[in-house]
């Protein structure tokens, strides 16, 4: 569709949101402004969307239809606008459908009127922060005028009126990648960093999930390029299918193929059978083996769209990663606050806790007042464990093991995956008590801990129902803590 004459278009905004910058206030702000008659329906009330209502406020030719949605709003419709939170199995999209309308979201309208030629796409279950921006922070050191966008924080609309042909490097969730189903552009770097088992409260099953993962290099052609990683069954059997030229990334060195691979302590790039020692991973500053594969992810993306090597490390060498996730926040009294919001699924909470964990267990009980005294201080396990949240239909057999064998205790927010955690913890030689807001659960693991042990939220569930998304429960993560000093 051509978006330039949109006067007087009858346009549903569904699911406005509250990221400043993210894809319902974006594109709401880029339909009024070019004419359009635009409504806005969300679930949540104008109590709760205030602060995205006041970014709106210039603007007279919106109408709010708030805490519901209304089926005459989506017979209407000619283009509905889907927030990267509502799922294709939307009873009312069915409705706009079946009435002719034109689904869009965010990067449906930048790829339709920017063309962009130089876009580097990551995707993937996780991992794909850390990555799009430690490729961010390279590309920005090789050329100017470098975007960021997508599931990042920030719409590609917010730029498109100035955009003028600049690589973008994009974190796209599998939501935000149904902006490619129109098949006319595939990205100059798609890169997809592992695929799990994710959003199945969403997804009828495994099978959608990984259909809308791969829209991130199913258009592309011969010339462009794709980087999977090796080591993931999932991504595996993507290689076969792909149309780009394929690079592989792998902690273990592998033969022949293109690709990013660890050799004798160092990053190896390999094209077309020419090898080249990129640096040492002693230049890399960030902890753990899944840090170490979203590492070569993004120096294999680097790599292949062409950027010098001495570029690509002192990228490297400077990177110190992303807020929110397994962030160093502060030490009190010898005790490490780390914050890892983001890891909302159950393997990404098994990853912090083998970064910083150590093998040892310890036993608690809870006194008439709720508060845990320890019984043991004198083992050797370090942290204590704020959990759980939202459920998405996933599986926490393994977290419990992981979880049993690193956690000194673990602190739990309400939800319904909590539920299916405290389930899969069977039994232990702890209480697993549950708080009900981030500043009791923050006291509660505060007064369980000795010198030398780590505080860490890594919820491994979603932020649906306590906090507004997982960014608001890091915030509230941050104020806790801040509020102990």
């Amino acid at each position: 569709m051509d978006f330039s004459d949109l006067k007087n278009k009858r346009v549903v905004i569904m699911g406005l949101g509250l990221y400043k910058e993210g894809s319902g206030v974006s594109a709401t702000r880029f339909f009024a402004s070019r004419e359009a008659s635009v409504l806005v329906t969300d679930l949540r009330g104008e109590d709760v969307l205030v602060p995205s209502l006041k970014q709106l406020a210039r603007f007279n030719n919106i109408t709010y239809v708030l805490g519901r949605h209304r089926e005459q709003d989506f017979k209407r419709a000619e283009i509905v606008f889907q927030n990267p939170s509502v799922p294709d199995t939307s009873p009312y999209l069915a409705i706009a459908r079946k009435a002719g309308a034109l689904i869009v979201n965010d990067w449906t309208v930048f790829l339709a009127m920017a063309h962009p030629e130089h876009l580097l796409a990551v995707t993937g279950t996780r991992g794909k922060s850390t990555t799009t921006t430690l490729l961010f922070e390279i590309m920005r050191r090789w050329k100017k005028g470098v975007r960021l966008a997508g599931n990042i924080g920030v719409s590609p609309l917010t730029f498109l009126s100035a955009y003028r042909g600049e690589p973008v490097v994009a974190e796209l969730s599998s939501w935000l990648l149904r902006g490619f189903r129109s098949g006319q552009y595939g990205p100059a770097v798609a890169v997809v960093t592992n695929i799990m088992r994710d959003h199945l409260d969403k997804y009828p099953s495994m099978r959608e999930y990984i259909a809308d993962k791969s829209l991130v290099w199913q258009f592309q052609d011969r010339g462009q390029c794709v980087v999977l990683n090796r080591d993931n069954p999932g991504t595996r059997a993507m290689g076969g299918k792909v149309p780009g030229t394929r690079f592989w990334f792998s902690l273990k060195p592998f033969a022949e193929e293109n690709g990013c691979f660890l050799r004798n302590g160092a990053v190896v790039f390999r094209r077309e059978g020419k090898e080249d020692v990129l640096f040492k991973i002693s230049d890399w500053r960030l902890s753990g083996e899944h840090n170490l594969e979203n590492l070569l992810a993004a120096v294999c993306a680097a790599s292949a769209y062409g950027v010098p090597k001495n570029i690509i490390r002192a990228g490297v060498r400077a990177f110190r990663g992303v807020p929110n996730r397994l962030e160093l926040i502060c030490t009190l009294r010898g005790v490490r606050f780390y914050n890892d919001t983001t890891a909302t699924t159950p393997e990404a909470a098994i990853a912090a806790l083998r970064t910083l964990g150590q093998v040892s267990g310890v036993r608690f009980q809870v006194s008439v007042n709720q508060k845990l005294k320890t019984q043991n201080s004198n083992l050797k396990s370090k942290i204590i464990l704020i959990a759980g949240g939202a459920d998405k239909k996933l599986e926490y057999a393994e977290w419990a093991k992981v979880a049993k064998r690193y956690c000194k205790a673990i602190i739990f927010l309400p939800g319904t995956a909590t539920d299916k955690m405290k389930s899969a913890m069977k039994t232990t030689h702890y209480q697993l008590p549950t708080t009900h807001s981030m500043n009791a659960a923050v006291r509660a693991a505060r007064e369980l801990a000795a010198k030398g042990d780590i505080i860490l939220l890594s919820p491994g569930a979603a932020s649906f129902g306590l906090f507004k998304n997982e960014f608001d429960r890091g915030d509230q993560f941050l104020k806790a803590v801040k509020r102990l000093t």
